[in-house]
């Protein structure tokens, strides 16, 4: 054995090179070099050290030998658990400043800020949890009176380079140094994104003391500034500021005046000294005067430092706070500058004309508007024979903020365009909104602001498109030649500079983008599949188009089920109320020692789960989570799960539910999306997690609690949930605390759930509903029953769950899955049913029996439940409901005008409930959430179109759009569609709810047209790769061609039933196995995303009496056979493949069932086939499970596998009279 040590480094800068020349002096093995530094990459070369790729995979990179030591220096990547578990001895990470106390990034600026005396560095044990290892050495030194971020950076490297010297020995001897004891030190943590003074504002309530260390905190000299630039702020304006000089004076004042205006600098009297500012550049990044700069502030010599109101410098704090964490992705975005290849040679172009020539036509829609917007886009791209270049995006919302913080946040970003279709444009504007822009000083720090008029330097400015609703101010930049204004509600404009062309060249233009447009609105543009670099993966937003709820007081006789819109009146903005943190903690209080949750024989009562939530409330705090955060909740489901959803709300973050079935793509998609910046796991699914993003397991109750909890209030958002995307990518709702504790009080009142109560959760997170079954329970002090996914995943387990609790909830489906294993709800059970159209004949079943039946309706915008209806009578339909308290449903036409008793409309809801927007898409909040034009109220089109009875009962009739709702899931199925047109062979797809053959519930059906389809089971494996279970097409159907309507769009009505001689079958291809992909043992889906088909029998060609039922978790090699069975009388392989086929027939309530057919074809599903086995193991009185039929799929091949099993004896072929071989 090698007594050498051995080592890797990651990382670069001067750090990591003479770090690494004193481990090679000592003789210690370097591995290899992680880094992409060109200096460290000669160095390494130059000492013969193997380089290799820091973002690569470094899980398989370093095991591929054993090594000592992994030693991080000046390395920004978060490593994860699996890599710091590799080195045998330690992974050791160098940090610029003293530990705990500066933790986190950017820390010499934030100790500057601070006004820390002295700083340190640091060498210290690496653990999951950014910077809190144990220190292993660390060595202080004062910091000088005039340091700057940039030098205070410089001398903690070389400290940290001198130190690393008492680290060596020990290395060399493959030892450690004993660990600091810094348990007595405070704690902070500094996120990358975090910045100080509201984003480096300086004001008249700023002391020049206080300026002064900003201006030097945020001094990286000639090095790339990560912070920003100080900005002197009054209600009249901003200018950037970058020196800043402080002289002393004895005498106190009581506010800041302005002593002196001159060229270079405006010298201000503040409270504490005199401060001289200096170094001006506007917030476009031209340079100015002092005087130009005091010009724009309103300043006068003698006069006071005109103040700005608290308003402004709040936006301007939620703006920077907002903004920061995209930083990273735009400055790469603006490295990467492609400018349109226009000519700037005229110097004169300040002044020059534009000439303006509106477009022979108003987009109706979004879609159609981006049409435009390429059409224009294209024809530039012919003028200047580049199909590839950046544009000046400016949507409504940048411009209001950039107004609302006077230009510190930049009105238009760039955003490429290559040539593609109108989707991909759009998704690369979606892309740019979900990052909703940057700080104004980013371009500054880069470089590329302020530049002079005429430059031929990268501008993407040059052409530029602007989005404004009517009457809003539209300006273009200094740089710009050709503009395209698209307007809300007229015609589009085009702006064309004579710098760029003459009056006739510029009707020319015009002309050829109004034949673009058109060409594309009336015969589409878009190509059979897609590049697949369009699709990518976003950084967070949320949106800034939230609005306020709307309150509707029900009449004290009881809301109507439909009201007309002038009664919303009352709707005011909820500022307000509880939240459930609140309705939480009050039932803690009062029943410390009730259960509180139950997971099988595991139970916690209410005052573990308060310790439990302070303490991962309290982890969080220390990873840097605050308020405004975003968390992601990735758990099994067991007691862990509610107080880490506790934690996180205490932590005043918002939580993210995160089902660990969900393909890791659309996962990451939702984590990027909602800008989560941490995931709490458990050892399950930490791995999963990890590949997602920073992630930890949920900390135990180890009786830590938070110093100062943040005010939670009803304005702060509770949780984000995806819901299907019509675009083709997922949407992410934003609730409220507001919205979530007022729907908990409403239903819980309207349900009369108390703290006797037992309430089921079986539900996935990722499923809106599951939140009444975990929350709503906790906030009346009732008991949590939590089933596992193993158990939502076994009907008659959930069943026999079922049967122990007082309160359960499920869709349809579900529940007729649920009746169907012979289960029924006991005389002490509330059901609750919603989530899709309820039918009399199930509501016949559960009401009887029952406590008592509610219909429930309500879309995740509007937080879970809307509306609520007891059923006291089934009739022909059950009703909507009734809204709940502070909720309103309205029925409107296409004005929305209140449509009359007797008539159809579209359902919107108004009330407190309505979610905030869709998290980074303000264009998809506008287009669902709107405001009525009379009364003023905030309407949520819902897309249902419902009947509105004289007797003011609301029938739900269908949807107005393509969604469809398919076991209580709600589907976009442009996002199937979308995956189906990339696969190859695959020229169109349309995918629609439809019945097999005519009967049994809808099923998720895709229609391909192409001339090379592929098979079932690789399409299948293609779509289950990219989204959850539920939107796996459950058949295909191979076309000639889609129909269509006389105006060319898909006839999704004339589209033909799915039959058993359309379909495309298992087993007809060659590239896959006929068995499904994934198998109830190897992934157990979650009860309420699997098909609840029909399981009413009807007549089968063949009765055979069932023998008793089986187990439902007797496995396939069970081989006890009943006496007296059909088993025992031994029949031969045919005649059990047509018992196993009759048995088929009747479970999908078929006539007839082939021998040879795939019962996953006709009808089949992870569902109905735990019915199919349990009736097979009672016709054959043998243990015949699922995972058997999954194995086999046809009744001759599960023959042949129940035989050969032993499960059903067999006798020879050739022994019995008149059989038949069946091969």
């Amino acid at each position: 054995m090698s007594t050498t040590a051995n080592c890797y480094l990651i990382g670069g800068t001067r750090v990591l090179t003479q770090c690494g020349t004193r481990l090679l002096d000592a003789g210690v093995t370097i591995e290899g070099v992680l880094s992409r530094d060109p200096a460290v990459v000669a160095w390494a070369d130059a000492h013969d050290v193997p380089v290799h790729d820091p973002a690569g995979d470094l899980t398989a990179l370093l095991s591929e030998r054993p090594f000592d030591f992994l030693f991080s220096m000046v390395n920004f990547r978060i490593l994860p658990g699996a890599v710091l578990d590799l080195p045998k001895i330690a992974a050791i990470n160098f940090h610029d400043g003293p530990l705990p106390r500066y933790s986190g990034s950017h820390v010499p600026a934030w100790a500057l800020y601070e006004g820390a005396p002295r700083h340190a560095a640091t060498w210290h044990l690496m653990t999951e949890a950014v910077d809190a290892g144990g220190v292993l050495l660390e060595r202080w030194f004062p910091v000088r009176d005039h340091a700057t971020a940039l030098s205070l950076t410089y001398e903690a490297a070389e400290t940290g380079i001198e130190l690393f010297a008492d680290l060596v020995p020990h290395v060399a001897r493959r030892t450690l140094p004993e660990t600091l004891d810094t348990s007595g030190r405070e704690r902070r943590f500094y996120r990358r994104s975090a910045r100080m003074a509201g984003g480096g504002v300086i004001h008249a309530g700023t002391t020049a003391a206080e300026a002064v260390r900003l201006v030097r905190a945020l001094d990286h000299g000639s090095f790339p500034n990560p912070l920003g630039v100080p900005a002197l702020v009054t209600e009249l304006g901003a200018v950037y500021t970058r020196q800043a000089r402080l002289i002393p004076r004895d005498d106190p004042r009581t506010a800041t005046t302005v002593l002196s205006v001159t060229t270079t600098a405006i010298t201000l009297a503040a409270p504490d000294a005199d401060l001289v500012l200096s170094d001006w550049r506007a917030v476009d990044g031209s340079t100015l005067s002092g005087q130009a700069a005091a010009q724009r502030l309103g300043i006068a010599a003698g006069a006071a430092l005109p103040a700005v109101s608290e308003e402004r410098l709040a936006d301007i704090a939620e703006a920077q706070k907002r903004l920061r964490p995209h930083e990273p992705w735009w400055r790469a975005r603006l490295d990467d500058v492609r400018p349109v290849p226009l000519a700037a040679e005229d110097y004169s172009a300040a002044t020059a004309h534009y000439g303006h020539y509106e477009l022979a036509y108003v987009p109706a829609s979004r879609d159609e508007s981006v049409a435009v917007l390429r059409a224009f886009l294209a024809a530039v791209a012919e003028r200047v024979g580049d199909e590839v270049f950046d544009f000046a995006w400016s949507p409504s919302v940048a411009r209001v903020l950039a107004e609302r913080t006077h230009g510190l946040t930049a009105a238009r970003f760039p955003v490429r365009y290559d040539g593609g279709t109108a989707r991909s444009l759009r998704e690369r504007l979606d892309e740019a909104a979900a990052r909703q822009g940057y700080a104004g000083d980013l371009e500054v720090r880069l470089g590329i602001a302020g530049r002079p008029l005429g430059a031929d330097e990268p501008s993407f400015t040059r052409v530029m498109v602007l989005e404004r609703d009517s009457g809003e101010e539209a300006s273009a930049d200094p740089h710009t030649e050709i503009a395209l204004l698209c307007l809300n509600d007229g015609p589009p404009t085009i702006f064309v500079r004579e710098t760029a062309m003459g009056e006739d060249e510029a009707l020319d233009f015009v002309e050829r983008v109004e034949d673009l447009a058109m060409a594309a609105l009336l015969q589409g543009d878009e190509p059979p599949t897609e590049s697949t670099d369009s699709a990518r993966s976003t950084d967070s937003g949320r949106s800034t188009d939230s609005g306020s709820a709307a309150v509707a007081e029900e009449s004290a006789g009881g809301a109507p089920e439909a009201t007309a819109v002038e009664s919303a009146g009352a709707s005011g903005e909820q500022t307000g109320g509880p939240t459930v943190l609140d309705l939480v903690a009050a039932a803690a209080a009062e029943r410390p020692g009730a259960v509180a949750v139950r997971a099988g024989r595991r139970t916690l009562d209410y005052a573990g789960l308060d310790g439990w939530a302070d303490a991962v409330a309290a982890r969080l705090h220390d990873e840097g989570i605050e308020q405004g955060s975003v968390v992601g909740v990735l758990l099994e489901r067991d007691t862990a799960l509610l107080p880490a959803m506790l934690g996180i709300l205490r932590a005043g973050a918002s939580f993210l539910p995160l089902d660990p079935g969900y393909p890791e793509d659309r996962l990451r998609r939702y984590v990027d999306v909602s800008g989560c910046e941490l995931i709490l796991t458990d050892a399950r699914t930490h791995a999963l997690g990890a590949s997602l993003g920073s992630a930890r397991q949920v900390p135990d109750a180890d009786g830590a609690a938070q110093a100062v909890p943040p005010r939670v209030t009803a304005d702060d958002l509770a949780y984000t949930l995806f819901t299907s995307g019509s675009t083709g990518d997922p949407k992410g709702v934003e609730i409220g605390h507001g919205a979530l504790a007022d729907f908990l009080t409403g239903i819980g009142g309207r349900l009369g759930v108390s703290a006797d109560d037992t309430v089921l959760a079986h539900t996935t997170v990722a499923f809106d509903i599951s939140l009444l079954e975990l929350l709503l329970p906790l906030t009346v002090g009732a008991t949590v029953v939590l089933a596992s996914r193993e158990t939502s995943a076994d009907p008659y387990r959930l069943a026999e769950v079922a049967s122990g609790v007082s309160v359960a909830q499920a869709t349809p489906s579900l529940w007729r899955l649920l009746l169907g294993t012979g289960w029924s709800p006991h005389a002490g059970l509330t059901v609750l049913s919603g989530g899709e159209a309820l039918s009399p004949a199930t509501a016949e079943r559960l009401h009887e029996p029952a406590r008592a039946l509610w219909n429930l309706y309500g879309p995740t915008e509007a937080t879970i439940w809307a509306a609520a209806h007891r059923v006291e009578a089934v009739g022909t339909f059950l009703p909507l409901g009734e809204p709940l308290p502070h909720m309103e449903l309205h029925v409107l036409d296409a004005d929305l005008n209140p449509s009359g008793p007797g008539s159809t409309g579209e359902l919107y809801l108004s009330g407190t409930g309505l979610a905030r927007g869709y998290a980074g898409r303000p264009d998809l909040t506008r287009e669902v959430f709107v405001e009525h034009p009379v009364t003023g109220t905030r309407l949520y089109r819902t897309g249902d179109e419902v009947r509105l009875h004289e007797t003011g009962a609301v029938e739900w009739l269908g949807r107005s759009d393509a969604q469809v709702k398919v076991r209580g899931h709600r589907i976009e199925p442009a996002e199937i569609e979308r995956i189906l047109e990339r696969v190859d062979g695959v020229t169109a797809a349309v995918v629609v709810a439809a019945r097999f053959e005519g009967r049994g519930e809808l099923r998720l059906t895709a229609y391909l047209v192409g001339d090379a389809v592929p098979g079932k089971a690789r399409l299948d494996a293609l779509v289950a790769g990219a989204l959850p279970a539920y939107m796996v097409p459950d058949a295909y159907v191979n076309l000639d061609a889609l129909p269509l309507t006389d105006n060319g769009k898909v006839a999704r009505a004339a589209l033909p039933l799915p039959t058993r001689d359309t379909i495309l079958r298992s087993g007809e291809e060659q590239e896959l196995p006929a068995e499904p992909t994934t198998s109830p043992e190897a992934e157990p889906l979650a009860a309420e995303s699997l098909v609840a088909e029909s399981v009413a029998v009807g007549p089968e060609p063949a009765v055979v009496a069932p023998a008793a039922e089986p187990a439902p978790d007797a496995t396939a090699g069970d081989t006890a056979v009943p006496a007296g069975s059909a088993a025992e009388a031994a029949m031969t392989e045919e005649e059990l493949a047509r018992s196993i086929a009759r048995v088929f027939a009747a479970t999908l309530d078929h006539p007839e069932f082939d021998v040879h057919a795939n019962y996953f074809d006709l009808g089949g599903d992870s569902v109905n086939v735990t019915i199919a086995a349990a009736r097979l193991g009672g016709e054959l009185g043998a243990s015949v499970t699922a995972p058997a039929i999954f194995a086999s799929g046809t009744p001759v091949k599960l023959a042949r596998l129940l035989g050969a099993e032993g499960v059903v004896p067999l006798r020879e072929q050739e022994t019995a009279t008149g059989a038949v071989s069946v091969s």
